[in-house]
């Protein structure tokens, strides 16, 4: 029985001789809300005119998402409608309307990740693709010396509840702010009172381990700037640590262009700390025990959504230890940040062989 069991195992961990990314890279490489209107001859060629023309625009907005410098699509853009086609794995027509010369749609477009990986690895040019899991957002508005959350006068968490939702690589979710939200988190001194307890709550309820808050401090009529702070709530005490000041030339009830500013340099921070580099590809082995085989398939999965992880294959495995030969695209530190906001830790054995440890 014994036998038939690690034979089962085997044949279902060398399946995962795979590329990393799939998971995430769906929505990266999804590009909604491509307007076609388009004027011909006859409508047949209007559509197919608007859907030249559209492939061009989804891979203009692909590339603004996924690079970090915007100047480096110029390079790219001079693609033929032909090459830019070939990077497209399929597009859904969401609606369409048309006349006998007109044709009006919106279509979203679904790119090849591979296709893509490859040109801009050719080209040199590092990417993002990287979509972080979830980031609870609490918008906390300081009127005078008091913090206001859930609350009717909080205007900045009600245009935070308002913006339309669009794709973002920080995965942000708002609180519901319904009596199970606003009985566990209380004030001190007007100030928000946060414990281990109702972090603990807000991961559970929220599916997330980060918190964010997004501070707003409410300024007079007069002042045509505004104040931001970014603080995280610690995991280990509740904490809360200062990350980041904005401040942006806007009066503070600007409420919608703060919140895309801020948006914006969240993406932006995000994009600084997860670009692949496609100059310092390197070949690394992993060493990884587990106590089970449901264990394992967990660590797989987390695995998929690191992306400076890339193919891996592997070389030795039994029920309770994988030998892994694996490309990396970062360097060292920042390999072990991602790990360790999975959840793992890692540990250097020798040069270029690496433990992964599982709390």
């Amino acid at each position: 029985m014994m036998h038939k069991f690690i034979n089962l195992f085997l044949a279902a961990i060398l399946i995962l001789n795979f590329v990393i990314y799939d998971a995430s890279a769906q929505a990266v490489y999804q590009i909604d809300d491509v307007i076609i209107d388009k004027t011909a001859k006859d409508v047949a060629t209007a559509r197919q005119q608007g859907i030249n023309s559209a492939q061009i625009e989804a891979f203009n907005v692909l590339l603004s998402r996924i690079l970090i410098d915007p100047a480096q699509k110029q390079n790219l853009l001079v693609l033929s409608p032909v090459e830019i086609n070939g990077l497209i794995a399929d597009y859904e027509v969401i609606s369409e309307k048309s006349s006998t010369t007109r044709y009006i749609a919106n279509v979203s477009f679904r790119f090849r990740p591979e296709s893509v990986r490859k040109l801009l690895r050719e080209n040199g040019i590092g990417y993002v693709e990287a979509v972080k899991d979830r980031t609870l957002i609490l918008p906390v508005l300081a009127l005078g010396e008091q913090d206001v959350l859930f609350r009717d006068d909080n205007l900045w968490l009600k245009n935070w509840q308002n913006i339309p939702r669009k794709f973002s690589f920080t995965s942000p979710v708002l609180p519901i702010g319904d009596i199970d939200d606003v009985s566990t988190t209380a004030l001190n001194d007007g100030k928000i009172n946060l414990s281990i307890e109702t972090y603990n709550y807000f991961v559970d309820r929220y599916k997330t381990q980060d918190i964010l808050l997004i501070k707003l401090y409410q300024q007079d009529e007069q002042t045509d700037t505004s104040k931001i702070d970014i603080l995280r709530i610690d995991r280990s005490d509740a904490s809360l640590v200062l990350l980041d000041e904005l401040n942006f030339p806007l009066p503070s009830k600007s409420y919608n262009q703060l919140i895309i500013e801020t948006l914006n340099y969240l993406e932006s921070k995000w994009k600084e700390d997860h670009v692949v580099n496609v100059q310092t590809i390197k070949n690394i082995i992993f060493v990884i025990r587990f106590s089970g085989q449901n264990i394992w398939y967990d660590v797989q999965d987390k695995l998929r959504k690191i992306q400076f992880i890339e193919n891996f294959n592997i070389t030795k495995i039994n029920p309770k230890f994988v030998e892994i030969q694996a490309q990396i695209n970062t360097n060292f530190e920042k390999l072990s940040a991602a790990l360790i906001a999975h959840g793992f830790n890692i540990q250097e054995i020798k040069q270029d062989v690496y433990q992964i440890i599982i709390p």
